[in-house]
């Protein structure tokens, strides 16, 4: 089972930092996942949220901050936000990334810039269905990441997540979760990720039993779990033969792995 740094592991570092993206290298994580925004400036920069309210001493939306006064906050021990240019001198060809892009309007500049790195190993995918377009277009042949509830249990879990931070999530948008919960289809949902050429459908964790992952496996697709930090879930998980797992602590769940090959 693949490892997969969720910004880079936040349990030992703080997150989409590059103390923590050096950190998931020299630990041996498989792959780092991170997350991408636009400055006021047009610079790409890797930060979760569209403000900086939960992850430094600032505050307001990044979208308002250049990118020099975005590394110039606090992001936790001293770190700043990073440009994906620094994340990209940074990491080189030493770990796959997985590029997810949170704001549409920061397609074009990452696209750009991930030319400038021939070697890059790499992958990009968005929730936002106009981002998810641009890159389709940009990259053809990029092998692609799609996602699914899974199953009704998984819906249910990842609602539940998300109703912890619904003071910062517009109604609009749990509505929008909410019809899609009512019209959720795993065959629709696995018709659409072929015909995007993906090769692996990301799944809420909760969503994710050996019955579901044979039933994709025999579509001829992955299936990665998201986000696991309980070891004894992700025991589950690999029995059941999920292929990756995204995680805040990819120390504990890389020795997980190398116990149970042993």
């Amino acid at each position: 089972m693949e490892i997969i740094a969720h910004r880079g592991g936040s349990f030992e570092t703080p997150e989409n930092t590059l103390k923590a993206f050096a950190n998931a290298i020299a630990m041996g994580a498989h792959k780092i996942e991170l997350d991408i925004h636009l400055s006021s400036d047009g610079v790409p920069v890797v930060i979760h949220d569209d403000t900086l309210d939960r992850t430094t001493n600032a505050t307001g939306p990044v979208r308002e901050k250049t990118a020099a006064e975005l590394g110039a906050v606090d992001a936790g021990e001293g770190e700043h936000v990073p440009t994906l240019a620094e994340v990209f001198a940074l990491v080189g060809d030493r770990i796959p990334l997985s590029l997810e892009i949170k704001a549409a309007e920061a397609v074009a500049a990452s696209v750009a810039l991930i030319g400038a790195y021939p070697q890059l190993r790499w992958e990009m995918f968005s929730s936002v269905p106009e981002a998810r377009t641009q890159i389709a277009a940009a990259f053809p042949e990029m092998p692609a990441l799609a996602s699914s509830f899974g199953s009704a249990k998984g819906a249910e879990g990842l609602r539940a997540l998300l109703e912890q931070y619904r003071a910062s999530i517009p109604a609009e948008a749990f509505a929008a979760f909410d019809a899609r919960i009512a019209d959720f289809d795993l065959e629709r949902d696995l018709e659409a990720a072929l015909a995007e050429g993906a090769y692996t459908l990301v799944v809420f964790h909760t969503g994710v039993d050996k019955e579901f992952v044979d039933l994709v496996h025999a579509r001829g697709l992955q299936v990665g779990a998201w986000t696991v930090n309980d070891v004894e879930e992700a025991k589950r998980l690999l029995d059941a033969g999920t292929d990756s797992l995204t995680t805040d602590d990819p120390r504990t769940m890389l020795a997980l792995v190398a116990n149970s090959a042993s």
